[in-house]
């Protein structure tokens, strides 16, 4: 019983490699991967996100396989995760903009959290104002063709991006 068992799933498993190699082969390995994969990949990660979002008046998202930077009065980056319709957005760094550096004494560039709070700290910044450029945005989301509505935990409106 255990021998035909193990024949059975090795048939299984043939035909289903025999499948694949046919299907890569005539029509590619994004709809494969697609077919097998959690929309996800597997990494709690919307794929459906990655791009380039702009506002129309001064933010920009770009989305790439769970990192994003946003674009705006400052620059942010970090990781990012998806679980139904909810993003978490986790800054690690910020872009000291050349105004932003001549202010602080600093030269241009990205910095991560603890260069950003020696920096910020050193320049008469508090601890939580610092805290508030590291913490998480939260929001909610859904994506139509090339618009993508961010609605913002704790606020009541969504913030419209159109994909470029």
């Amino acid at each position: 019983m255990k021998k035909l068992s193990f024949i059975r799933a090795a048939t299984r498993a043939a035909t289903l490699a025999a499948v694949l190699a046919l299907c890569l082969a005539f029509v590619g390995c994004d709809m494969i991967t697609d077919l097998i994969l959690p929309s996800d990949g597997g990494t709690g990660t919307d794929r459906a996100l990655n791009g380039n979002w702009y506002q129309e008046t001064w933010l920009r998202y770009n989305f790439n396989n769970g990192t994003f930077t946003a674009f705006g009065d400052l620059r942010w980056r970090g990781p990012y995760t998806t679980s139904g319709n909810r993003i978490t957005m986790t800054p690690t760094e910020i872009y000291f903009e050349s105004y932003f550096a001549n202010d602080l004494n600093t030269t241009e560039g990205w910095r991560n959290r603890s260069q950003a709070t020696e920096i910020l700290q050193r320049n008469g910044w508090s601890e939580r104002a610092i805290n508030g450029f590291f913490e998480p945005t939260i929001a909610t989301y859904s994506i139509s063709g090339d618009y993508l509505y961010l609605t913002y935990e704790g606020r009541s409106y969504a913030q419209t991006f159109t994909r470029r």
